[in-house]
């Protein structure tokens, strides 16, 4: 019965390191040559410049991420609305750009699934030609003036809240394990019995 209580507990701590641990998506960063404004233009679903208001690191995803919400100032193309939440990489190799709060850029962004989830969210690296917007006189000459937002949005409550997804499946799994070992003492007891 020992052998038995003893697997089990082994099978249940090597299934929770599985779903806590599990492999890690990694990216290198490498970069076709620097292109040219209209080309970034035409292959980018969203331009603008805002203000970096806040950003936050997943700690816990895969792959790990940063999100990054913008106060929109002016837009170019595909979006009218005051507020914006994109995501980049962590900046270690995989592309992602350092984005500092209370800072100013024009952001070329895409559609992708590079930072998971399973629907497509706008993303933004290194080899898209986002730039601090004191570096961007070239690409606002050729831009032109833009528009401001129309549309009057706040995404800071949803950006706060969404964070701790994560940290709630940790939760949910140690509740697991705590109930599986709960039974197998009860068990255990009643073998004594």
């Amino acid at each position: 019965m020992k052998k038995y209580v003893i697997f089990l507990i082994l099978f249940l701590l090597t299934c929770a390191s599985i779903l806590t641990l599990k492999p890690r998506a990694t990216f290198a960063c490498s970069c076709l040559k620097e292109q040219t404004v209209q080309h970034e233009f035409s292959r980018s679903k969203t331009v603008f410049s805002g203000k970096v208001i806040d950003v936050k690191t997943t700690k816990f995803s895969n792959p790990n991420y940063k999100k990054v919400l913008f106060e929109v100032s002016k837009t170019w193309k595909g979006i009218n609305s005051s507020q914006v939440i994109i995501k980049t990489g962590q900046g270690d190799g995989d592309c992602g750009i350092n984005f500092t709060k209370g800072d100013k850029y024009l952001v070329y962004a895409r559609d992708s699934k590079m930072y998971g989830g399973n629907s497509q969210s706008l993303t933004t690296t290194m080899c898209d030609s986002t730039k601090e917007l004191s570096l961007a006189q070239k690409d606002l000459t050729i831009l032109g003036e833009g528009n401001k937002p129309t549309k009057n949005v706040n995404y800071q409550e949803n950006f706060q809240r969404n964070i701790y997804g994560t940290l709630l499946n940790f939760i949910l799994i140690g509740c697991i394990c705590a109930i599986i070992l709960f039974i197998i003492l009860k068990i255990r007891k009643k073998k004594r019995a």
